[in-house]
C-alpha cells in the first residue's frame, strides 16, 4: 500500500535497503544479533524523511509524513498528544523480516524495496492499539463499548490489521508519504 516514488528515493531508504541486501547476501545463519540489526533497519526504513528528520515520536511531522486513522485524525484534531496516539508499523516487522529470509542469496534492491513497500507507519488511536494486539480472550475499550482483542500483534497486511479494529484511513492524510 505504501506508493513511495522511487524516481525520488529517500536517501535515507535507499541506504538502508543496501544495508538490508548486503546483510542478507553475506549472512547464512540470521542469529538474534543479526535479527535485531535487520528488525532496527526494517523501522528505520518507514521513520525517516527524505530530509533525515526521524518521525518517531513528533507529532509535527507525524501530520506530515503518515497516514492516520480517522479514529487518531479526530483525537489529533482535538488536541491530542502523543502519547494517545501510537505509531504503528502496519506489517508487522516479524513478518517483513520471515518475508526478507525466505530471499534467496540472489536477491537484489528492488525485491527488497516490495517487500517493505507492502507497509508503512500509520498512526493509530492508543484504543485501536490495544485492540489491534490485544488478546482474543479479553475485552478492550474502543468507541466507549467493550470488544474483543484481535490478537494481530505480529500477523496480519496491513489491509487486514486496519479491517479488524474497523479502521479507515483519514482523507486529510492519506497522501502522505516520507
Amino acid at each position: 500500500m505504501n506508493k513511495q516514488d522511487h524516481s525520488s528515493e529517500n536517501l535515507v531508504q535507499e541506504s538502508i535497503l543496501i544495508s538490508i541486501h548486503a546483510q542478507l547476501n553475506c549472512q547464512t545463519d540470521f542469529n538474534k544479533a543479526i535479527k535485531y540489526i535487520l528488525g532496527r533497519s526494517i523501522r528505520s526504513y518507514y521513520e525517516f524523511t527524505g530530509n533525515e528528520e526521524l518521525t518517531w515520536k513528533k507529532i509535527e511531522l507525524y501530520k506530515k509524513h503518515h497516514k492516520f486513522t480517522k479514529r487518531a485524525a479526530d483525537l489529533l484534531r482535538s488536541g491530542a498528544t502523543e502519547k494517545q496516539l501510537h505509531y504503528e508499523h502496519m506489517v508487522p516487522v516479524s513478518l517483513l523480516l520471515q518475508q526478507l529470509f525466505a530471499l534467496d542469496d540472489k536477491s537484489d534492491i528492488n525485491e527488497i524495496r516490495a517487500i517493505l513497500d507492502t507497509s508503512e507507519v500509520v498512526i493509530l488511536s492508543k484504543e485501536e492499539a490495544t485492540v489491534l494486539d490485544g488478546n482474543k480472550q479479553l475485552k478492550y475499550l474502543l468507541d466507549g463499548n467493550f470488544v474483543n482483542g484481535k490478537g494481530l500483534r505480529t500477523k496480519g497486511t496491513m489491509e487486514e490489521r486496519l479491517k479488524a479494529i474497523g479502521a479507515e484511513l483519514d482523507p486529510e492524510f492519506k497522501n502522505n508519504k516520507l
